[in-house]
Order: structure tokens, then sequence, then C-alpha cells
């Protein structure tokens, strides 16, 4: 073999190795872009303020947004009817309130419900004393992922410090602080 060949094959590969990395390098950035439309929890970083939306309690049918969640923390929790996962975590969720709220902690339960029936759903919806109703607009802007039984902790500024599925890590250490305060 002469010495211009093997150039060429050289040559060949290196362009090879380098249109290879490009396209895995492009086709990660594209899975991870997708990844939320396929059911993986996008939980808002650490320190990310709460994107706006608007809301109404469900039973009282009094106004929520970002400006009524300032001066106390709050967890938002999303569920939604048939979640076999979300109605499994409804007593864990309901002790997490009960708790959370008698140490002054708000707590919000933000439940994707069909329009029709709604009602009838939220008189025997357990949440529904805390169960803020949301447009989809809404509750897509706070729960892009559209996973299911997710929360989201927020500070007295509407500044969120932790979210996820519930029964993770984060969940855990607040289900354990608020059910065992400090004296």
């Amino acid at each position: 073999m002469d010495a211009p060949f093997i150039y060429l094959v050289l040559a060949f590969l290196a362009l090879a190795t380098a249109m290879n990395s490009f396209f895995l390098i492009r086709a990660a950035k594209m899975i991870e872009a997708v990844a939320p439309a396929m059911g993986a929890p996008s939980p808002l970083p650490e320190d990310t303020p709460l994107p706006a939306f608007s809301g109404r309690m469900a039973e009282t049918n009094a106004p929520v947004d970002n400006a009524s969640l300032l001066g106390k923390p709050c967890v938002i929790i999303f569920t939604a009817p048939g979640c076999a996962a979300c109605e499994g975590k409804k007593p864990e969720i309901l002790k997490a309130q009960q708790d959370a709220e008698a140490l002054g902690v708000r707590f919000l339960a933000a439940e994707l419900a069909p329009q029709s029936g709604l009602r009838e759903k939220q008189r025997e919806n357990r949440f529904s004393r805390f169960a803020v109703k949301l447009d989809k607009k809404s509750f897509y802007r706070l729960n892009p992922a559209k996973a299911m039984p997710l929360y989201i902790f927020l500070d007295e500024n509407g500044t969120a410090k932790a979210s996820g599925m519930i029964g993770d890590e984060n969940w855990v250490l607040f289900t354990e602080q608020v059910a065992a305060p400090l004296a």
C-alpha cells in the first residue's frame, strides 16, 4: 500500500469519528429535550421562582396566584384521578398536610380533573379543603412533565426549594420534620 491511500483511509476514519460524535451529542440533547414529554419528572431546580399561574380554591372559589402564596412556606402537590400511585400516596399526603399546616405551612393540591363532573369529584375528594382548580395552562406551567404524584416546596418568597416525586428523599425528610417538630 502506498502512503496516499493510507492517508485517505485515516482521513475518512477521522471524519467518520467526528460525525459520529456530533450525531451522538445531538441525539443526547434531543432526548434530554423530549424527556419531560415522555413522563420523566422535571422538577423545578432549587432557587427557581415559581412560574406565574392563577387558579381558584375548590371549596371557596378564592383566587390563588403567585402573590397569594407570598409570606409563608407552601407545598403544592400534583395528583390526578385514576392515578394508582396518587391514590396510594393520599393517606401519606393527608398526614403531611395536617402536620405541615399545624406548623404554618400552606398546602395546596392541584389535581387535573376532567371538566365534566368536576364539582361532584371535588365533593368526594379528601383534598377538597386545600384543593386548587387550575386551568390546563397553569397546571402544565407548574408541572410541565405531567409527573404525578409530584410536590414543589416553596419558601415564603415563592421560590422553589425542592421538588420531585412524592416518596423521594426530600419528601421523606419533609414528612419526618413536620411530624416531629423541634420543641
